[in-house]
């Protein structure tokens, strides 16, 4: 089945992509989107201006708009969570994060799902950290936060560890 999009609404969707400054990509995409509410490209391309903006609550409000089975669910579903963080809501970023895994298991991806993890004090934070340093073992930040989840785990000996190997792979941190 194909959703058909209002072709006014597509028309400002595109407008809205070639528009110079964020003001006027705003306007556009809101036009798009109160034309034909099935059409959530232009909620996702709302949500990213208000998450560039810092405006985490407008954005997920806009991000929820992007359903299931849309081109940019997945993508929309990791920017709702990062923006839930934002709000200290972090059972519902600790949702989502992990449907996204699910389906796109990136080291950025475990990183800020150990962090929400984390938040909540759950000991399931070193799995994620870990999964996240074994994507990339060098990054620095990911060591680092493994030590963090490490001692907050009691594990003192194995979060020293990797609070030596994150110095030496960033010694002027």
């Amino acid at each position: 089945v194909v959703d058909l999009v209002r072709l006014d609404a597509l028309e400002s969707y595109i407008r809205g992509l070639m528009a110079a400054n964020a003001e006027h990509k705003h306007r556009l995409f809101t036009q798009a989107a109160r034309l034909d509410e099935r059409f959530s490209q232009p909620c996702f391309q709302l949500g990213r201006l208000q998450f560039s903006a810092k405006n985490y609550r407008a954005a997920a409000g806009w991000f929820e708009r992007v359903p299931r089975g849309s081109l940019h669910y997945l993508e929309a579903a990791y920017y709702l969570a990062l923006c839930r963080y934002q709000l200290a809501e972090y059972d519902k970023t600790i949702s989502l994060l992990e449907e996204v895994a699910a389906a796109l298991p990136l080291n950025e991806v475990w990183n800020n799902l150990g962090a929400a993890q984390s938040r909540r004090n759950l000991p399931a934070a070193v799995d994620s950290f870990l999964k996240a340093h074994e994507g990339d073992p060098n990054d620095p930040v990911y060591l680092f936060n493994l030590g963090y989840a490490l001692w907050k785990n009691g594990r003192y000996d194995e979060a020293a560890d990797e609070f030596r190997a994150a110095l030496d792979r960033k010694p002027d941190d």
